[in-house]
Parts: structure tokens; C-alpha cells; sequence
């Protein structure tokens, strides 16, 4: 048997009323009556989310009911799932502190440390074979996405494994495609060309030239971080030291600076957290 109640919720200054429908075991549904709100925000109180047959409605904020007498927006529907706002809070924080690092990395840490690299070392055969690998995992993304998606159209589901791989693969690809176009956007002298002009910090940047900023061969490596971190325990550490042996061999070989290879790690990491957040819902 159904049970239902009518609550009255303030936000701004302003009553509404909500009648909520529980049942246990579980308490699921909720119906939102004489609301004037603003067209992004509706109330929820708890379980899933229905949405109101109001056009203005259908994109818009969910405010999770809290039991008392006022509601807090802390969670927004993203993929038909949930996502607390304070950990986008925490994403918008570390994008702006990396964020700071790449700019101070361009101003006074990539240009001396390519010159002290081409100085001190020599490009090796190791080096070469670490470029190759995020190209060989960027192929292997590419056709498994390809595949997955085939498969996932003729069988209508793919569960478990299958599921998180292609998520994976898919954001592998969108991660290139973004940083295809952010290299144009930007346009950064890689450290190679710069070497014959050696132009100043922010001289070196020009737009729709195809430059070295992000580094695509670190988002590859970065978009698995999530995954690995979450279904591969031991090899956490040891997938770190790779990304940082393969960055250091691309400085080596003079395809990127130290600010490209934090871009790319950024980019990285924040496609592959959202594909995680996907295959959690």
C-alpha cells in the first residue's frame, strides 16, 4: 500500500507544496503540485526522478527533499543518473589549480627544460618504443569501440565487462577528437620547431596552427586512469610510472614540454572520470 503525504518545502522565500508517495520496502516516484518556479528547478524527494509532463520542466535542477522542511539543491540529473555537485565542485577546483600549473609551466618551466634536456640527453631506442605504446592503445581504442558499438546494436545490451571497456574505448576517442581540436585552438611551437627562433613564453602560440598543446599521446594514457584506479588495484602504481616514462621520453624526443603533457593528463583524466560516472549509472 501506497502512503501519501503533502509536505510543504521553502527555496527563496517561497512555499510550495509537494505531495510524496512512499511504500516500503522502498520509497520511490514523487509528484510536484502547484509549483511557480523557476523552469530549471523541481523538487524530488526519493528513488528516481519523474519529470514533469511541463515542457519548461524538462531540462532542469533536481532538489533532493531532505525530510524536513526545506529542500537543498545538491544533485543534478546527468545520463539519467546522479551527480553531487560538490564533486563537480572539487573538478571546477582542480581544473583551476592545474590550470595555474600548465600557466606557470609555460612562463618559467618548459622553455629551460627543453634546453636542459636537448643538452643533456640523446633520443634512444627506449624512448621510441614508449611514443609507440599510447598510438598502439589509441588503435586498439578506436577498433574496439568500433566493435563494441557493432555489437551493442545487434544484441541490444553489454553487460558487465564489456560495458566498461567500451566506455573506455569511447572515451578514448572523444578525448582525441577534443584535443584535435584544442592543438588548433592553441597552436603551440612543439619544442623541436621552437628551438630554431626560441621565441618567448606566450610568443609561441598561434591559432589554427596544429601544435603540440594538449599532448595526445598522454590523454590516452590519462583516460584509462579512472579505470585502472577503480578495477585494477595493483597496477596503480606501475601505470603511473608509465605515464611519467612517457612523457619524459616525449620531451626527450622533442614532441612536446612539460605544460603539454599536463594539459593532456588534465583532459585525460576528466573524460575518463566521466565515462566512469556513465557506466556507474
Amino acid at each position: 500500500m501506497f502512503s501519501v503525504t503533502r509536505r510543504r518545502a521553502h527555496y527563496e522565500g517561497r512555499s510550495y507544496s509537494v505531495e510524496a508517495r512512499s511504500a516500503l520496502p522502498f520509497k520511490a516516484g514523487c509528484t510536484v503540485l502547484n509549483m511557480t518556479v523557476p523552469h530549471w528547478a523541481v523538487f524530488c524527494i526519493t528513488g528516481r526522478m519523474q519529470r514533469s509532463k511541463t515542457p519548461f520542466f524538462q531540462d532542469h535542477l533536481c532538489m533532493k527533499f531532505l525530510g524536513r522542511s526545506e529542500a537543498s539543491i545538491d544533485e543534478i540529473d546527468v545520463f539519467g543518473g546522479r551527480l553531487d555537485l560538490r564533486h563537480l565542485l572539487v573538478w571546477c577546483l582542480l581544473w583551476i589549480v592545474v590550470s595555474a600549473v600548465i600557466y606557470a609551466c609555460v612562463v618559467t618551466v618548459d622553455h629551460p627544460l627543453a634546453l636542459l634536456i636537448r643538452d643533456r640527453t640523446d633520443p634512444a631506442a627506449a624512448a621510441i618504443l614508449l611514443v609507440r605504446l599510447p598510438e598502439a592503445i589509441a588503435g586498439i581504442a578506436i577498433a574496439g569501440a568500433a566493435a563494441l558499438g557493432v555489437w551493442r546494436t545487434l544484441t541490444g545490451q553489454l553487460p558487465g565487462v564489456r560495458r566498461e571497456a567500451f566506455l573506455a574505448c569511447l572515451g578514448i576517442c572523444v578525448a582525441l577528437a577534443i584535443k584535435s581540436e584544442l592543438k588548433l585552438v592553441f597552436g603551440r611551437v612543439p619544442p623541436e620547431a621552437w628551438f630554431w627562433h626560441q621565441s618567448g613564453p606566450l610568443r609561441n602560440f598561434h591559432l589554427f596552427y596544429a601544435g603540440s598543446f594538449p599532448s595526445g599521446h598522454m590523454t590516452v594514457l590519462a583516460v584509462l586512469i579512472p579505470f585502472i584506479w577503480a578495477y585494477a588495484l595493483p597496477f596503480r602504481g606501475l601505470w603511473l610510472l608509465l605515464c611519467a616514462a612517457v612523457g619524459c621520453a616525449l620531451m626527450i624526443m622533442e614532441a612536446h614540454f612539460l605544460g603539454d603533457l599536463v594539459a593532456g593528463a588534465l583532459l585525460g583524466v576528466t573524460v575518463g572520470a566521466a565515462c566512469r560516472h556513465i557506466s556507474r549509472t
